[in-house]
């Protein structure tokens, strides 16, 4: 598989609009011009890696490794930490909305987690119509405005 990004950012709110931006911008470079399509990824890479920072490290600091490969008719992110799980319990619950923005905006999508990390694996069609992000919603549960 072809990796087009990997790189690495510590779990911090920077972090974010970083990492939205490095997978968009590599993903210009290898020849994606949908626009549609960009801006779906990057909402549910805004939502996997804001997870991460907010959920995988409650006492300390850690790293989000984000991994980006695009193939001859599909993309896929993979967005991981070292951190607690999802089943860890937490003063900063979200709501659960992550899983329905990736099941919206994605073709596959799977999150792997346990007490050591979690991992979440993001694929998009380079062939099918994603759904416009401005229909999807944000984790508070309002529309979201494309970023």
């Amino acid at each position: 598989m072809p990796t087009i990004l990997s790189q690495r950012w510590p779990a911090t709110a920077r972090s974010l609009a970083e990492a939205r931006h490095a997978t968009t911008d590599a993903l210009t470079q290898t020849g994606v011009r949908d626009s549609k399509l960009l801006e779906a990824i990057a909402l549910a890479v805004s939502e996997a890696v804001g997870n991460a920072i907010r959920h995988a490290y409650p006492a300390t600091l850690g790293d989000v490794d984000l991994t980006v490969e695009r193939h001859n008719d599909r993309i896929t992110i993979t967005v991981e930490d070292n951190g607690v799980g999802i089943d860890h319990d937490s003063d900063h619950a979200g709501l659960g909305l992550g899983l329905q923005l990736f099941a919206t905006l994605t073709t596959t999508s799977t999150v792997d987690s346990d007490a050591t990390g979690t991992t979440v694996t993001l694929g998009f069609s380079l062939n099918a119509e994603p759904q416009s992000p401005e229909h999807a919603t944000d984790v508070h549960g309002d529309p979201e405005t494309p970023i």
